[in-house]
């Protein structure tokens, strides 16, 4: 058991005790209780990757990387150019950097 569960007991038992007092402020406590003890798994979980994430990251990873880091303006990303297979790609820099991340295990 770790922090956020300990926490999530005692806050749901803290709500349980203050539903005899006050009920919507009991109920309250104990939903806060339930979102700490679950909330540290969704939270986690939310950033493993897909397949599918996996699979379009080894497809990038066999494109040829002409041009990094395009600048296109104030309210757009930066791009990287690919060339695919001849076709060529324009992928904003940070999901790049992820995709290639996630191939040398650098992301969760």
């Amino acid at each position: 058991m770790d922090t956020f569960h300990v926490v999530g007991i005692i806050v749901i038992s803290l709500g349980i005790i203050m539903l005899f007092d006050e009920l919507p402020l009991g109920a309250l406590i104990i939903l806060a209780g339930i979102a700490l003890f679950f909330g540290n798994e969704i939270v986690d979980s939310l950033g493993d990757p897909t397949p599918q994430q996996i699979e379009d990251a080894r497809a990038l990873s066999k494109c040829k990387l002409l041009e990094e880091n395009i600048y296109h303006g104030y309210f757009s990303s930066n791009t990287n150019k690919l060339n695919c297979n001849g076709v060529i790609k324009n992928i904003s820099t940070s999901d790049y950097e992820y995709s290639m991340g996630l191939l040398n295990g650098d992301n969760k």
